[in-house]
């Protein structure tokens, strides 16, 4: 028990254990209903979008979440328009964003970012991250959390029959617009503590884990914050023990999670087998 407490008893640990919770908070419900949608490259090509963004306003002397929110703004919105044009493919939309937006960003950080700098706009710093920046998080959790508590239930209808849910009037671009946008808010939000490369693990993970599982969005929604914020707080655990950079051993431990869960899935014998 004393190397699960003994993390804790520093600050710059029990700052990093919130913004980890807040961040699974953020991006948890939101990215339910990314995967829903099977917008996970998507969202994947958003926070790639984030660095062009932090990268400009760096530059401009600004601060790197203004600029992320801007650029993951803009590449949701494009996303959303190339989706409702006929005859794209989702994969080929989704694919000239990311290509885009990731080329921009390198040249952009090459350019005009410090090399710590850089690093810290893709992959984040949470060991590091301070009280100032803990107010934001929550505010965003908050934010997206009443959002998707008020909108999930006609988003569902949209991403389960789209036909049924154009012929009963919902405009189901909007939907996917409305995702879109609370995906690209939670990967700015978690940008200080993830950064924008490995925010996404926190995005998709957990719903990706809980697939297989869990069927009705509900509880879906409910569960994928839950399951990334164990899975944080056990990589700060493993980060402080090892030495290992924090934000990778989260998401690493995402990805193993995620592996265990689909072994299992395919491995279940049939349901008339039980």
């Amino acid at each position: 028990m004393s190397a699960l407490v003994e993390p804790w008893e520093f600050a710059f640990m029990q700052r990093a254990l919130v913004a980890v919770l807040l961040v699974a908070l953020v991006c948890g419900p939101v990215g339910a209903l990314v995967s829903l949608r099977r917008l996970a490259y998507a969202g994947e090509s958003l926070g790639h979008a984030l660095v062009p963004g932090a990268a400009a306003a760096v530059a401009l002397g600004l601060a790197a979440g203004v600029g992320a929110a801007a650029g993951a703004l803009a590449a949701a919105v494009a996303v959303a328009l190339l989706l409702r044009a006929r005859g794209e493919r989702e994969d080929v939309a989704v694919a000239l964003v990311f290509a885009v937006a990731l080329a921009g960003g390198v040249i952009l950080l090459a350019l005009t970012a410090p090399p710590q700098r850089a690093l810290a706009v893709l992959f984040g710093d949470v060991l590091t991250v301070a009280a100032g920046e803990i107010a934001p998080l929550a505010v965003a959790a908050v934010a997206l959390t009443v959002a998707v508590a008020a909108g999930w239930r006609s988003a569902a209808v949209a991403l389960f029959d789209r036909s049924w849910a154009l012929a009963a009037g919902v405009r189901v671009g909007l939907v996917d617009l409305g995702i879109l946008v609370g995906a690209a808010l939670a990967l700015t939000a978690a940008l200080p503590v993830l950064g924008a490369l490995l925010g996404t693990a926190l995005l998709i993970g957990p719903a990706a884990i809980l697939r297989p599982w869990v069927r009705s969005v509900g509880p879906l929604l409910a569960a994928a914050p839950l399951i990334g914020a164990v899975v944080g707080a056990a990589g700060l655990v493993v980060s402080y023990h090892t030495g290992l950079a924090a934000g990778p051993a989260v998401a690493v431990g995402l990805a193993g999670l995620f592996l265990v869960s689909w072994l299992a899935a395919v491995l279940r014998p049939p349901a008339s087998a039980r």
